[in-house]
């Protein structure tokens, strides 16, 4: 699989053009807020607060989200990308907006998703359960990628999972943003944890394999039993934790193919040299399946890090893909042919 990632979806939002990405344009219908109550908080983050509530139209539960006040135009793009991904596989729909006139901001109302957390369900977790949870992220990144969207925060928070009835959901979609070839974006996104190598070298020319390197981290973290994989107290150390299992000389080696101008500081912490640790090293009963996977999205080199496409079809997940979840001509585009029949 020798695809060039970049160039994989990348004219979607200008082929769907202006009306799909154009968030600021939006003209949003606010509902009342006396409709709905909060029974107890879900979780807190820098930009939002959440919330178990309740639609007194309805007497059905809902996820409140209540955001903190930021740029008119970050809410906006949430909104529009929320309105957007709602529509996709194992997503959460955006019900309604509430109108809070006491932050000033407009409030988020997603449908409730029972779930159990995914870092609790990490030890226990089978390998078949584990491969659907991955191969359903897979699918909803397939949709928003097509779609023009990279998620930028793929981690264990935001993957739902309900036990009983097999459903996964990606979630969170606050950091989201549209992809427009050679254009630089902001590289303060996506959990420390779970940062692509090009993130933390400060690569503002990055694109939607950001969301296949988290992808891959989500994978480690289970295989080996360590979440999060790469753990680094701060960003400089993250990159640090992520060298010292890709190796030193692969790091020098792209960062002089691209051309890009690492930092003295980085310089400072990453050594001159150093060899690409097997995976087989780490645990030497890894699946060479799982190794393979492993292999293609945890590289440095995001040009040449799989794409959801490739992703989608490795063997690993034949027991699970059916026929029409990849468009023939999305294959295509990405040189992939599957080897084994659709089911």
């Amino acid at each position: 699989m020798t695809t060039n990632n970049s160039t994989l979806f990348s004219q979607a939002n200008l082929e769907l053009g202006k009306e799909h990405w154009d968030y600021n344009s939006l003209n949003s219908t606010l509902v009342n807020i006396e409709h709905f109550e909060l029974l107890q908080m879900l979780g807190k983050g820098r930009y939002a607060s959440v919330f178990l509530g309740n639609d007194l139209r309805n007497n059905k539960e809902i996820c409140v989200k209540v955001l903190k006040p930021v740029k008119r135009s970050k809410i906006k793009r949430e909104i529009k990308i929320s309105m957007i991904v709602g529509e996709f596989p194992n997503t959460v729909k955006l019900l309604d907006l509430i109108d809070n006139k006491v932050l000033g901001t407009p409030t988020l109302v997603f449908e409730y998703f029972p779930h159990i957390s995914f870092l609790e369900l990490l030890p226990t977790v089978t390998t078949e359960d584990m491969c659907l949870i991955i191969y359903r992220v897979l699918q909803t990144l397939y949709h928003a990628h097509r779609s023009g969207v990279m998620h930028r925060d793929i981690k264990p928070h935001n993957v739902l999972y309900d036990p009983k009835s097999k459903k996964v959901k990606l979630i969170d979609w606050g950091l989201s943003e549209f992809y427009f070839p050679e254009t630089a974006y902001n590289c303060n996104v996506a959990s420390r944890f779970f940062k692509a190598p090009e993130l933390l070298i400060g690569c503002t020319h990055y694109n939607y394999s950001v969301d296949m390197w988290a992808v891959g981290c989500l994978i480690a973290g289970w295989v080996f039993s360590k979440e999060p994989f790469f753990a680094g107290k701060n960003n400089l150390d993250q990159l640090s934790q992520i060298v010292k299992i890709l190796g030193a000389d692969k790091f020098w080696k792209w960062t002089k193919s691209m051309k890009f101008q690492v930092r003295k500081k980085i310089m400072k912490v990453i050594p001159k040299s150093g060899k690409t640790k097997h995976w087989k090293d780490i645990n030497d009963e890894i699946d060479p399946q799982i190794s393979e996977l492993l292999d293609g999205l945890l590289i440095y080199d995001f040009h040449k890090r799989w794409n959801v496409v490739q992703t989608m079809a490795h063997p690993w997940f034949d027991d699970i893909r059916l026929e029409g979840d990849i468009d023939p001509k999305d294959l295509k585009k990405a040189k992939v042919n599957l080897e084994k029949e659709e089911k």
